[in-house]
């Protein structure tokens, strides 16, 4: 019996000694990393809009720019009208990542047109994230399967690999035929296409031809190979039956920013620096997580003391993460008072992830402005240079506010002590926001 005790109390303090290891793992990892502090220049920062300004830009944040993309902009529930006539076309393949999928109507539409394709002669290939996809992959993985879909699990959370739990691929990609891609904030679920009583979600997203297709093919490619062990190629790529003609953005300049967790700056971190310290004019940030770090506030709050029109559009009262909420506000008064403007979103959630700077640089994807995109997610976002495309998405954003309230410095001041109390207490787990 004695010995019998001796080896629990042994198991038990290994178990403990383990979890001891990985807390420690997790704290240290949370807050590791060098993020960046400022900019320095040694002559002059050049302005958006030079070739200068876009070729160091690019070379900051490792973005590879081409032109001749054709980019669309696509808004909440039109993304999934257009997406799915695209995929009923598809000919040869289709490659589907997401970060977020939930059952429901629109993953039922849209595990039929994956069914049907596979069972037509189509290759297809379906990668959700193993946190944020569990639910959706366990039920409709199997019928998929039976069709001939390939599905996958990316980053799967299991008990002997937590301490890779937090490290999610927050991206979302869809490929058609490699000459079609779709992507920026939109999850397969219900929120982004509303019902009789809910309206979608506020979504902006991007369809591209061109040259950055590839480079979304790249990503899907390497997050396929992670999940499966198996290296995805594909040959042999055919133009997707023609859909009605619609209006487009000829000849973008643009790339994807993939950003990844490491001991260093990320290429996140690199790429929002540059772009707000050569901001001239007007910077504009739709942002649904915005929990901004002290680097982030304090690059606002410059634009702003330097006469950039600086304006940040975040969900209002209908929020899906309360949390990320809270721990934001309580920055507001940094950023208030600096000169930035705040508008809070009404009537739905505002899902949005955007960045316009000087009408005509910016970045539309995934890339939320707090810790968890900046140093702990993978995160994809499509880079572009087009005042055309600039133009637009200002014009959606401004748009957008007329929808919003604007939260003065004097209605900040005159929040409730619950208010306050609950933003102290998000502050608690801000570095896992």
């Amino acid at each position: 019996m004695l010995r019998r005790l001796r080896g629990i109390r042994g198991l038990v303090g290994l178990a403990l000694l383990v979890l001891a290891g990985a807390v420690g793992h997790r704290v240290a990892d949370i807050v590791r990393g060098t993020p960046v502090a400022g900019v320095v220049v040694v002559d002059s920062l050049p302005s958006p809009g030079s070739p200068v300004f876009t070729r160091e830009a690019a070379a900051a944040a490792q973005v590879t720019l081409s032109s001749g993309n054709r980019v669309r902009i696509l808004l909440d529930e039109d993304l999934f009208r257009d997406m799915m006539g695209h995929l009923r076309r598809a000919r040869q393949s289709i490659l589907l990542y997401s970060y977020y999928c939930q059952p429901g109507r629109l993953g039922d539409q849209l595990a039929d047109v994956l069914a049907a394709q596979a069972r037509g002669g189509v290759r297809v290939f379906l990668l959700g994230d193993g946190f944020g996809c569990r639910e959706y992959l366990n039920a409709v993985g199997p019928r998929l399967r039976s069709a001939g879909v390939r599905v996958a699990a990316h980053r799967p959370v299991r008990w002997w690999q937590l301490h890779r739990a937090q490290h999610r691929n927050h991206g979302r990609v869809v490929l058609v035929d490699g000459t079609v891609g779709y992507t920026g904030g939109f999850g397969i679920a219900d929120d982004w296409v509303g019902g009789e009583d809910t309206p979608p979600w506020r979504d902006t997203n991007l369809r591209i031809r061109g040259p950055a297709v590839a480079e979304l093919e790249a990503a899907f490619t390497a997050a396929w190979s992670e999940a499966t062990g198996n290296l995805l190629v594909l040959s042999g790529e055919a133009e997707p039956r023609p859909m009605a003609a619609d209006p487009e953005f000829p000849d973008v300049l643009a790339g994807l920013l993939v950003s990844r967790p490491g001991l260093g700056v990320t290429t996140a971190d690199r790429y929002l620096a540059y772009s707000m310290s050569g901001a001239t004019r007007t910077l504009y940030v739709a942002n649904s997580y915005f929990v901004p770090t002290a680097r982030t506030r304090r690059m606002l709050a410059d634009a702003a003391r330097r006469g950039v029109d600086v304006r940040v559009l975040v969900p209002g009262p209908v929020n899906d993460v309360p949390g990320t909420r809270w721990a934001g506000q309580l920055h507001f008064d940094e950023l208030l008072e600096a000169g930035v403007r705040i508008w809070l979103y009404q009537g739905t959630m505002m899902h949005a992830k955007t960045m316009v700077v000087d009408g005509r640089w910016g970045t539309v994807g995934s890339l939320n402005l707090d810790n968890r995109s900046l140093r702990l997610n993978e995160e994809w976002s499509v880079v572009f240079d087009d005042p055309g495309l600039g133009a637009a998405l200002d014009s959606l954003f401004l748009a957008d506010l007329e929808r919003s309230r604007e939260r003065t410095v004097q209605e900040h001041a005159a929040r409730s002590l619950w208010d306050r109390v609950r933003e102290r207490l998000a502050w608690v787990i801000e570095p896992l926001l």
